[in-house]
């Protein structure tokens, strides 16, 4: 037997490769299309024994994380739920916003030594309003009923239950190692769904037509490894273009690309260009009295695009303006900041969609687009099902590999870099270039690979 059989024998007995017969993988293996198959398969298999892990705990973090507003209220009912069901914050707008104040009152004198920060209407009925606080001890939210302006208690969301899972999800609760760490995932988390991709491919290989088990339908029965590859390579399929979206929305938010996007968004600077670089102040106060909530909020409603709960900032400073918000993340456009005058009630300056370049543009939007808030509730649940599909690929990947790799040996696919087509290398070369820390990483475990793969050869030939 040649060569080239042994290797097409070998893989098949390995589980790594796609379901197709010896005899159709021999004459496909002694073609450059199937040198560039292995080095892929190679690829394919480093990004997910390096990702695997950490691919597994930011999903399933994920996952939880993307329903927090609606399991806060089930984890923590006697925080976040009002006594009645249809509030006051159903009524006019004004009614509203006077409510706020009532809130904010309430919770400066249940924590007289707290300074107010900022202040939330309830997302939906039924809710409690929201008094955010600094304390002696820290930041900490309290929650005011909107019927009796009883405030509930206050809520320590960074070492909350959703807090420890964010800080799971962006740092593995390992400072900027972690935060590394998930960047690396990321990125190799794309490398992982363009290699699959390739793998994926339907192959005729001499056959009348390409198979439809196993390429666009799982075996639900059968010998155990065909079908965990089927489920592997099918899911892996059906999630590329969501699981393509979280994973690359994700590294706005990391350590180096997220960064690195932002300063060049700045056009090198700390501070945005144009609108979003002025920072407005009120006039001096000149013995007139600090306005009331309420007041910032009517002014500023009618610059405020969309509907729904505001968040109000206070002044930290005399000389600072109130900062009006939507809370609202499912449309990115209605992303607006108004500026009011602390004592004369003037709306000094608005900041919007319409101000924000094209880049400041892509930055509003990824976070809703990464947590599935864009358009609601039906992109939530796609969110969620796309996170519990990168959680399956990481787990059915690992099952393979350690199911049917050969006894003491890592079980990896055969290659050659000497035969790597110039555009690969060229995309490669360009995927280090926009991902630092990816580019680091392949350059080191290239160079690596090719050390251990002379090694072999040394051996083998001694």
């Amino acid at each position: 037997m040649s060569a080239t059989e042994n290797e097409a024998n070998a893989e098949l007995r390995s589980g790594f490769g796609p379901a197709r017969s010896a005899r159709g993988l021999e004459p496909r293996h002694r073609s450059s299309r199937a040198h560039l198959y292995r080095l892929l398969w190679r690829w394919h298999f480093y990004a997910g024994l390096l990702t695997a892990p950490v691919l597994i705990i930011a999903s399933l973090t994920g996952a939880i994380y993307v329903f927090i507003h609606e399991l806060q209220p089930v984890i923590h009912p006697e925080l976040f739920l009002s006594k009645v069901a249809e509030n006051p914050y159903d009524g006019p707008l004004g009614r509203r916003a006077a409510i706020l104040d009532d809130a904010v009152a309430a919770a400066i004198e249940a924590y007289p030594q707290a300074k107010v920060v900022a202040a939330a209407e309830p997302r939906e009925p039924g809710r409690n309003a929201t008094v955010t606080l600094n304390l002696p001890e820290g930041f900490r939210t309290a929650f005011v009923d909107p019927v009796d302006f009883e405030v509930k208690g206050l809520y320590d969301e960074p070492n909350s239950f959703f807090g420890i899972v964010l800080a799971l999800h962006r740092r593995l609760l390992a400072g900027s190692i972690g935060r590394m760490l998930v960047e690396l995932t990321a990125a190799w988390g794309l490398i992982l769904l363009l290699t699959g991709l390739y793998l994926w491919w339907p192959r005729r290989l001499g056959r009348p037509r390409s198979p439809v088990v196993g390429v666009w339908f799982p075996r639900f029965r059968g010998p155990f490894l065909p079908m965990l590859r089927d489920w592997h390579a099918v899911v892996g399929f059906y999630a590329l273009v969501t699981a393509g979206f979280v994973l690359l929305t994700g590294l706005f938010f990391t350590q180096v690309f997220g960064n690195a996007y932002k300063r060049l968004s700045n056009h090198g600077g700390e501070t945005p260009p144009g609108a979003f670089s002025v920072k407005p102040f009120s006039e001096a106060a000149t013995g007139r009295p600090r306005i009331r909530c309420e007041k910032a909020l009517e002014v500023a409603e009618a610059h405020l695009p969309g509907y729904g709960p505001r968040r109000v900032q206070f002044p930290g400073t005399p000389h600072e303006t109130f900062r009006v918000t939507r809370i609202d993340w499912s449309n990115p456009t209605w992303k607006t900041t108004v500026f009011v005058d602390a004592y004369s009630s003037r709306v000094v300056h608005t900041t919007g969609w319409g101000d924000a370049p094209l880049a400041h543009q892509v930055r509003l939007s990824v976070y809703p687009i990464h947590t599935g808030e864009i358009f609601g509730l039906p992109t939530k649940i796609l969110a969620l099902l796309t996170c519990l599909a990168l959680t399956l690929l990481a787990v059915t990947g690992i099952w393979m590999w350690w199911r049917k790799r050969p006894q003491n040996t890592w079980g990896l696919p055969p290659s050659n870099y000497e035969r790597a087509p110039i555009w690969l290398s060229a995309m490669i070369f360009g995927l280090g270039v926009v991902l630092p820390a990816v580019g680091f990483s392949i350059l080191v475990i290239v160079v690596g690979d090719l050390i251990v793969q002379r090694a072999a050869r040394h051996r083998g030939a001694a």
